[in-house]
């Protein structure tokens, strides 16, 4: 079993903050470096992280939460904030142990863009007052899914879903992402899909298309009792560009399962995933110092 110490890991937090007492920005982003470095791995870090500070031909490989630099710390500081509320849930040490586990080419087991959506939905929920266990891959139907979820006294399993690339058919995309986590996840407990996905996909113009297949999805199944679609955006500001982050739920009356009681609860995920650790959100790793 891996876990960093968390006496070790506060000495860091608390030297970071020491280092940087005036420059908020520099603190939270020197004390995200050490929550990753330590709670996933050094060299974790290194080929995920740290690769966003060199030259720009080597940043546009990268995934879309790294390339733009302005942007990246948000995602580094939000991902650490992730990390260090979870860490202690049960499964989060096999979990870790998949992301970290370098293959036979030289890559880590989960790229950053991923275990960012991952733990990101999972640090949502807990927002919410969810208890967090992470799952097993299976490979199996029905029992594929990434999160066991207790949510205000209901069981519920969640599929998180990335799709960050920007398809002509993104429609038919949609569908297909949906349609891939309903055969993941189980007939016998309410069951939820968060989908990471494009801002284009919900501009004015698209978002009632978006709308209408998610109504065709909910008339064709019976067994997934909400969907929950994530997007950020960048809007100008008189200084720059600033990061905002959006969510939208849909549920579905008819699930063949009833989530009840506090199925309303869902209603507070916009709120909360407005707010961004680092920008206005104290992260959890710093709120302690």
């Amino acid at each position: 079993m891996f876990r960093a110490s968390d006496e070790s890991l506060n000495r860091l937090l608390l030297q970071a903050q020491a280092s940087f007492p005036d420059d908020v920005a520099k603190r939270y982003f020197a004390q995200a470096s050490f929550v990753l470095s330590k709670c996933m791995s050094q060299d974790w870090w290194e080929h995920e992280c740290r690769r966003h500070e060199s030259e720009q031909s080597i940043r546009k490989s990268l995934g879309p939460f790294l390339r733009d630099w302005t942007h990246a710390q948000f995602h580094i500081v939000a991902l650490a904030d992730a990390i260090f509320s979870l860490r202690k849930s049960i499964g989060w040490d096999d979990y870790r142990a998949r992301c970290v586990k370098q293959t036979d080419s030289g890559k880590m087991g989960r790229e950053f863009d991923e275990v960012y959506s991952e733990l990101i939905v999972a640090r949502l929920l807990q927002q919410l007052g969810a208890h967090i266990e992470f799952k097993e891959p299976s490979g199996k139907k029905g029992n594929d899914y990434d999160l066991v979820v207790e949510l205000a006294g209901v069981t519920v399993a969640v599929e998180s879903k990335l799709r960050l690339t920007l398809e002509v058919d993104y429609l038919r995309t949609l569908e297909n992402t949906f349609e891939s986590a309903r055969k993941q996840l189980p007939r016998d407990r309410p069951s939820m899909i968060v989908a990471y996905v494009p801002h284009a996909w919900l501009e004015a113009e698209s978002e009632p298309q978006v709308v209408n297949r998610i109504a065709d999805f909910f008339r064709r199944s019976k067994r997934v009792n909400a969907v929950c679609l994530l997007w950020e955006s960048k809007v100008l500001v008189t200084n720059g560009t600033a990061f905002l982050r959006h969510a939208a739920v849909a549920k579905n009356e008819s699930a063949r399962l009833v989530w009840s009681p506090n199925f309303d609860i869902l209603e507070r995920i916009d709120s909360v995933w407005s707010a961004i650790p680092g920008k206005n959100l104290t992260p959890s790793f710093s709120s302690r110092m």
